[in-house]
This record gives structure tokens, C-alpha cells and sequence, in this order.
């Protein structure tokens, strides 16, 4: 009986040929066990692709079993670190060279990142550190990936909208950091679970404009719901990629504050960077924490307040507001 597979089964039968490692062979064949119908005629096709899948999947599991965790840090810089995360193709290496001095490889081949590659993102009168963290998929996931993942302050799934795994990839992802006790979230949960990080999440979905994307984008949006906010994009639009930083310093939830000493000109120039919400006597403990302890109250400069106008040490501040700070 006739297989009767689609022509992108034959392409992704290809890549697979010219697959060098491990993971990106697994990759390949479940592209490949995704894209083949399910009828008869490919019955025994498919038993031999899960052969080769579990095969590689037990020689993974011995030579994890069998190595020494390697340690991988990036040290943290500017007023945030982002993480870029998510399944192979998605676009992560692309859209680090857009946003960031970083200069990773990119390719149309899956797997090309293998070690973090970090950036600085400006944004204003500030920078933010972006991570790429090699793709995870069903399968694979660098050994020190989640240590990377759990200290960074945002994920950014990034994703190719026209894939026709898609979903699964999505859920790919997500299972495989839940495995290590790392939950993606849009907004704080009622209960936690004790020892687990709850990081928030946003999802880039990128290659927007390309066919099977635009087809693909309603149901993306359905499926996702309101789990997550999606943001959709491409990165050989430069238009699109002007619009992300300011979405990425948004989804931070971190404001500027800048100083300014008593009797001296105002000049914004290197704010305290402080969490939303944050009040006059957090950013006194930010500067000094003597001043925090001697603090009567500041006076402020900003966009909806008067200029010098005194305010208390438990006002909740704004973005770009300038403080003077008045002690005991």
C-alpha cells in the first residue's frame, strides 16, 4: 500500500540526511512523524521512525546519565535580563542580531545555537540583556538551560507562526521547564508550589509574513487564549522589530527614577531601575540605605506633577520621574 507523504515529509527526510548531532536528528524525525498522515499504508513507516526516535532518546538519556553537569553562567547586565527561549527555526538568533550588538549564528537549520549567547538591547536611555538559550523541543534540552531560564526576569517564547507543529512545539517547551520545576506565566498565581520559580511570559510569534502563518495566526490566538499575550512580528520587517523593545521594557514591569541632589540642575542620567509600584522610600533604600532610614520627603519632577512639587515617602512612583531627596 501507498505511503502517500506529503512533499514537506521529503524535505524534512533530507535535512535529516545531512543532520550532524543528536538532537537535531530528533528533531527532524518528530517534524517528520508530525507531517505523515496515519493510514495504513504508512503503518510500518512509522514503526520504524519511532525505532529510531526511542533509539536516540535512550543513547541521550545514557550520555546525560553518564556526564558532568556543566556549569554555565552569564553574568547579569542593564536594567533587565530577558531570556530568549523556544522550539528550533523559531527565529531567536534572527531577532538577538535585530535587537542587540550580538552576533550569533543564524542559519535555516535547526540546532544552531549551542551555548547562550547574550546581548544588550538599548532602549531609551537604558540597555537590557537579552539571553538565546538553544531551542528545547520534546526531546532535548541543554543540561544547564533551566539554571539560565529560572534567574532571568522575563521569557520570550519565540516561535515561527508558519510551523506546522506549532502547538506542540509551544507545549513542548513549557513541559519540559515544568519537568524542572520552572512554570511560564502571564500573571501570579494564586498558590505555588514550594521550590518552584513562576517566570513571566510573553510569546514573539514571528514569520508573520509568510502564507502559512497568516492561516495559522487565529487558531495560534484561540489556542493560546489569554495564557499568554502574543505578540506577532517578523524580523525582516524593520518596522516590526522597531515596536519590541518597547514592548520588552513594558513587559519588565520596571521604572526609571532618576536623582537629583538639592540645589543642583536636574540631569537624567543613569535611573535607579525599581519594580512597578515601587514607592519614594524604595528608591531612598535603592540609593543609599542611610538615606532611606534619615528620609522626611522628596520632592519630585515628572510628567503629572508640578515641578518641585513635595511629596511623601510612601507616594508610588512613575516612569522617568526625577527625585530630590530631603532627610532628617
Amino acid at each position: 500500500m501507498p505511503t502517500n507523504v506529503p512533499p514537506q515529509y521529503h524535505e524534512a527526510e533530507a535535512r535529516l540526511r545531512q543532520a550532524k548531532t543528536r538532537e537535531e536528528k530528533l528533531a527532524i524525525l518528530e517534524e517528520m512523524m508530525a507531517i505523515m498522515p496515519k493510514h495504513k499504508g504508512t503503518d510500518k513507516l512509522r514503526s520504524e521512525l519511532n525505532q529510531r526516535i526511542k533509539k536516540l532518546k535512550e543513547a541521550q538519556e545514557k550520555e546525560k546519565r553518564g556526564a558532568t553537569r556543566k556549569a554555565v553562567y552569564v553574568p547579569r547586565e542593564g536594567a533587565g535580563q530577558i531570556v530568549l527561549i523556544g522550539p528550533p527555526n523559531g527565529g531567536k538568533s534572527q531577532l538577538l542580531c535585530a535587537l542587540t550588538n550580538a552576533t550569533p549564528e543564524v542559519a535555516s537549520y535547526p540546532f544552531t545555537t549551542r551555548i547562550p549567547v547574550p546581548g544588550m538591547m538599548p532602549f531609551e536611555d537604558i540597555k537590557i540583556q537579552l539571553i538565546e538559550v538553544p531551542a528545547i523541543t520534546a526531546s532535548s534540552m541543554e543540561i544547564w538551560a533551566p539554571e539560565i531560564i529560572r534567574s532571568a526576569d522575563l521569557a520570550v517564547i519565540v516561535v515561527d507562526l508558519s510551523s506546522s507543529d506549532l502547538l506542540d512545539s509551544v507545549e513542548a517547551v513549557k513541559n519540559q521547564l515544568e519537568k524542572h520545576y520552572i512554570f511560564l506565566i502571564k500573571d501570579n498565581p494564586e498558590e505555588r508550589k514550594i521550590g518552584a520559580t513562576y517566570l513571566n511570559t510573553i510569546i514573539f510569534a514571528n514569520k508573520v509574513d509568510l502564507t502559512e502563518a497568516k492561516e495559522n495566526l487565529q487558531i495560534f490566538q484561540e489556542w493560546v487564549g489569554n495564557r499568554y499575550d502574543v505578540f506577532v512580528f517578523s524580523a525582516l520587517n524593520d518596522d516590526d522589530i522597531k515596536k519590541l523593545p518597547a514592548i520588552l521594557f513594558e513587559k519588565l514591569r520596571i521604572i526609571r527614577i532618576y536623582t537629583k541632589a538639592p540645589g543642583k540642575k536636574l540631569e537624567k542620567q543613569d535611573p535607579l531601575i525599581l519594580p512597578v509600584n515601587s514607592t519614594v522610600l524604595d528608591a531612598a533604600a535603592a540609593l543609599h540605605k542611610e538615606i532611606a532610614k534619615k528620609l522626611k520627603y522628596a520632592r519630585v519632577w515628572g510628567e503629572g506633577v508640578r515641578d518641585g512639587q513635595q511629596i511623601a515617602r510612601d507616594e508610588v512612583l512613575k516612569d522617568k520621574w526625577a527625585l530630590e531627596f530631603h532627610t532628617a
